[in-house]
């Protein structure tokens, strides 16, 4: 697959993964009945940080069978002589075929930092709940 198709697919996946985390955050404050549910949902977000921790580690190990790929063209095959660690550093992070697979393994990894945060959110939201009804409760004299 094209880096360019494999990027623009995981963006897309990323984005339905937004959009789903915002509708299964949202406490449902006309009728709290339906907002007990936290504990399906952390599974459910614990099934996709599985599902995405697998995909990010196969693109890291892509990654860095590319650096270095890249780093021994450019310790051996490399027609200029580099001299300094920066210097190697600058020319793998710059060349295309390492650039594009570690651009990937990074977008991965954003994926997995948003779905722990929703995961943090889905946890704390059961207190966000119990302030609710304890303020329902004090506004109606209970």
């Amino acid at each position: 697959m094209e880096y360019e198709d494999r990027k623009k697919e995981i963006q897309a996946r990323f984005t339905k993964l937004r959009e789903e985390g915002k509708i299964d955050i949202k406490i449902n404050k006309a009728d709290l009945n339906k907002s007990f549910d936290t504990t399906e949902k952390i599974m459910k977000w614990l099934d996709h940080r599985a599902k995405w921790l697998s995909l990010h580690h196969s693109f890291e190990y892509k990654r860095r069978e590319a650096w270095k790929k890249t780093f021994e063209y450019y310790k051996t095959d490399y027609p200029f002589t580099l001299n300094t660690k920066e210097e190697y550093q600058n020319m793998i992070n710059t060349d295309p075929s390492y650039f594009e697979i570690a651009d990937i393994s990074n977008l991965t990894s954003m994926v997995i930092d948003y779905i722990d945060e929703t995961i943090a959110n889905l946890k704390s939201r059961q207190f966000e709940i119990k302030n609710l009804i304890e303020w329902r409760k004090f506004e109606h004299g209970a």
